[in-house]
């Protein structure tokens, strides 16, 4: 039971990544708010699987930077 909170996270990430894949595609250019909006939602996906899983962390994208 003390790792609950990562089914829960487990469960989560896909909508997360999802969303800022959505984000990402509401344009045809690569810059903008929406990108960057969209850059942050994947790489906080990606931060969280990793936590989840107890893997390494991701490094930032570029664009975050």
């Amino acid at each position: 039971m003390k790792d609950y909170w990562k089914i829960l996270v487990r469960m989560a990430v896909p909508f997360i990544r999802s969303a800022g894949e959505a984000k990402k595609a509401e344009d045809s250019n690569t810059t903008g708010k929406d990108d960057l909006i969209g850059v942050s939602l994947v790489y906080a996906a990606d931060l969280l699987e990793s936590l989840a899983t107890d893997k390494p962390l991701p490094k930032a994208p570029e664009a975050l930077k």
